[in-house]
């Protein structure tokens, strides 16, 4: 039993490391096999000890009880191609014309209009009228900037990670 919850606490501390981490990136740091990670995530999950998004078809792992509601869901879409495109694009202007933000081939259009969307309800970007143009920009950009310093390491780690999980599906 004392092996099983080391092995959960070591998967609970790789999700507080690295905040919507997805299945893969926790399976290369915990060394664990694919049903063996899969029983742990879902015990841990029953219990309420992490919680998981979906992220299209890859699962996103967060702790319960680490940093607030926004703040996940802000890593959420660090995280996320599409969302981490919007909040770099949202982090340099101090807005931008929703129709610049939705440029897109017409297949992934209608995935950025939902992300975007997204995004308002959970209080991330507000999208307001300016001049008779919609426009999008960011709520809280001090807090992406904190996290994105906070998770550095983690962040450019998942993009590592993505980028290697792309190739193995080629394999």
């Amino acid at each position: 039993m004392s092996e099983q919850l080391s092995t959960r606490d070591s998967i609970i501390n790789i999700i507080v490391e690295n905040p919507g981490i997805h299945f893969r990136g926790i399976q290369r740091r915990s060394g664990l096999a694919v049903g063996q990670l899969e029983y742990h995530l879902y015990q841990l999950e029953k219990d309420a000890n992490i919680s998981i998004r979906e992220d299209g078809n890859v699962k996103r792992y967060f702790h319960a009880n680490s940093g607030s509601y926004l703040e996940r869901q802000i890593l959420f879409y660090i995280r996320s191609n599409v969302g981490r495109d919007v909040l770099q694009k949202l982090s340099r202007s101090e807005f931008i014309p929703l129709q610049t933000l939705l440029k897109a081939s017409k297949a992934k259009q209608e995935r950025r209009k939902n992300i975007i969307g997204d995004m308002e309800k959970e209080g991330i970007i507000e999208i307001f009228k300016n001049l008779g143009v919609t426009q999008v920009r960011l709520k809280d950009k001090p807090k992406l900037v904190e996290l994105a310093r906070k998770y550095r390491e983690s962040i450019l780690g998942s993009l590592s990670e993505n980028f290697i999980s792309i190739l193995d599906e080629d394999l």
